[in-house]
């Protein structure tokens, strides 16, 4: 650091060679020493890495290093004599005077953060350290400053806080940086009387996307979906990407619903339009929820929250579509929570039971099969339907282990119904979509299991959605093929209620199709349903499937679907769901009628 004399000193001020400042040496040093100790310090300024300048109380540069040159681009010519201000962007013009005024009275200005200007004009960040420079007198003269260059850390802190707060696919804010800003948006909301609504985005079925054509074809699809949302939305509002396929937006001034439908309306059209992903042409949509503020919450984990339970209850009301915040929601969030807790106890402690329903052969009158159903009785709560629990089992991931108990209990109850009713008696199991899906093996379970009870293969149906033939992945048809490797047979349940690919019926290789009960319970001589379920029939005829009718209530339903050719049916008119001590009983007397029926035949 260079230290400043006035030249009035005498002396004890000496004239350091060549350009700069004066420097000091100690008073009690003799005049040769003096001058090694003058050069001596000139060497450690001229060698140092850090830029050292000195500068007089009014800006003025008097002395500038070779550090200085090489960072700055500026020789010591260029800048001796000049105003430091020459140096500093003009967006900060506070900051020297500032500084003079500190300096003046005898402050030092430590680790200052600031910016300069080199001579090609490129912005460097430095870190600044200044000292006022003092004469013998004890009076300020002037100061002098060390800098580095911290550009590069401060590119590296800038890149960390790009990652913590923005996506790097899309460049849009994260979901992180969408609360903060929200929180802000709330807080100059407040006692404004303004509505702020949030909104959940999440894109319908995007999985298929990324099982089908691949992850860089799914992320090519998230990029322009978030351009078409970014595009949909006010220039006054904001949005983000929360991961995955879901999306945020903030509408920051939200008048009145109309407002909010217009957005959500503009946004759910712009994302229909198709979109070209390599040689694909793919088509999506979008669940939305919203939350408004201030009566659906007031701060942002709330608004987010709200917003992220209506997005699934638009998804629940057949997606493409947007839903408001319903506080009733939020009561069946709990309770769903609660469910999924009592879920993991209800596999560790066994509290599942299986009922049979028998399917009924039409051309015969005879119980060639049934279908195995899974129960829970709660020790607590009772009876809870499946149609509750299976849905919650397959979002905590729940239904590997519930599906491979089940298929286990159906197979070995088979192996008893084998001995008493025959060996061509066959039990239908059903598979979740998640079973088929996910990354554990169902299917080699099952196969195992299959194989460890002596079995045989074609005595088990295996029930799948008709959904998930829609667009089966790699990972489902495998699991499949391992199933029909092993002799099952495969049938498509609720056909009819789906958007089923009529060639994926050969690919799956199914055997049975089975109509879904909401065409067969409205079923009368002459009626729409009566001619689908015909449709249905003469389809699975010229592909060489057999059909079962589900939910056969009345003798009428029975008689016509036996003139229109339906193979098997399947209901409350022949029986509930029983369990194995009943279904027993029930074929005991089934079977005993059809005798009775026969002598009376021969009589």
């Amino acid at each position: 650091m260079y230290f400043r004399q006035d030249e009035s000193a005498g002396e004890e001020s000496l004239q350091h060679p060549g350009p700069g400042p004066q420097v000091a040496a100690p008073a009690s040093v003799g005049g040769e020493q003096q001058a090694s100790y003058l050069r001596h310090c000139a060497a450690i300024v001229e060698s140092s890495d850090d830029v050292i300048i000195s500068k007089s109380l009014t800006g003025i540069i008097e002395s500038w290093n070779p550090a200085a040159e090489r960072l700055l681009g500026y020789s010591s010519e260029e800048m001796i004599g000049k105003p430091m201000r020459s140096i500093i962007p003009e967006d900060r013009p506070d900051e020297e005077p500032s500084i003079l005024t500190r300096i003046a009275a005898g402050e030092r200005v430590e680790q200052l953060e600031t910016v300069r200007r080199r001579k090609d004009g490129r912005l460097i960040n430095l870190s600044v350290n200044i000292s006022p420079i003092f004469n013998t007198d004890g009076i300020v003269i002037g100061a002098s400053q060390i800098a580095r260059d911290i550009t590069d850390r401060f590119r590296n802190q800038k890149l960390m806080w790009l990652q913590a707060n923005f996506d790097n696919l899309t460049g849009m804010p994260n979901r992180r940086n969408f609360a903060e800003k929200l929180e802000e948006i709330l807080k100059d909301a407040a006692g404004k009387s303004q509505r702020i609504a949030v909104l959940f985005i999440d894109l319908d079925h995007f999985k298929q996307i990324n099982n089908v054509m691949g992850r860089n074809a799914g992320n090519q699809a998230i990029a322009m979906a978030a351009a078409r949302i970014r595009e949909s939305i006010r220039k006054k509002d904001s949005v983000a990407r929360f991961g995955g396929d879901e999306f945020g937006v903030v509408l920051s001034r939200a008048e009145s619903d109309d407002d909010i439908d217009q957005v959500t309306a503009r946004l759910m059209l712009h994302l229909k339009e198709p979109m070209e992903v390599g040689d694909e042409r793919i088509f999506l949509s979008c669940s939305i929820g919203v939350s408004v503020f201030p009566q659906d919450g007031e701060d942002a984990d709330d608004l987010i929250r709200h917003a992220d339970l209506a997005m699934y209850q638009a998804k629940r009301a057949g997606r493409d579509r947007a839903h408001y915040y319903e506080h009733p929601l939020e009561a069946s969030a709990q309770h769903r929570l609660r469910l999924a807790d009592a879920l993991h106890r209800a596999v560790e402690q066994n509290q599942f039971s299986m009922v049979y329903q028998p399917i009924v052969d039409l051309r015969t009158g005879q119980i060639c099969k049934c279908e195995a159903l899974i129960r829970w009785n709660h020790p607590e709560r009772g009876f809870i339907s499946p149609v509750q629990f299976i849905p919650v089992a397959e979002e905590i991931g729940l239904m590997h282990a519930i599906g491979d108990w089940v298929f286990g209990q159906a197979i070995r109850q088979l192996k008893v119904w084998q001995q008493q009713f025959g060996s061509d008696f066959q039990v239908s199991i059903n598979m979740s979509p998640s079973q088929l899906q996910g990354i554990a093996d169902s299917a080699d379970n099952w196969v195992t299991e299959l194989a460890r009870t002596g079995i045989a293969g074609d005595s088990v149906i295996i029930e799948i959605t008709e959904s998930m033939m829609v667009h089966p992945d790699h990972a489902t048809a495998s699991k499949l093929r391992t199933l029909r490797a092993a002799g099952m047979h495969l049938a498509i349940d609720d056909f009819g209620t789906g958007y089923s690919c009529l060639a994926n019926l050969n690919k799956l290789d199914a055997s049975f199709l089975k109509i879904d009960q909401s065409f067969t319970r409205t079923i009368q001589d002459g009626s729409r349903d009566l001619a689908l379920c015909q449709a249905i029939v003469s389809m699975a005829r010229s592909l060489g499937l057999s059909v079962v009718a589900e939910g056969v209530e009345t003798a009428e339903q029975m008689d016509l679907l036996g003139k229109i050719g339906c193979d098997f049916a399947q209901g409350y008119l022949y029986a509930r769901p029983l369990d194995a001590p009943g279904f027993e009983r029930f074929m005991e007397q089934a079977r005993s009628a059809q005798s009775h029926a026969c002598l009376i035949g021969q009589d």
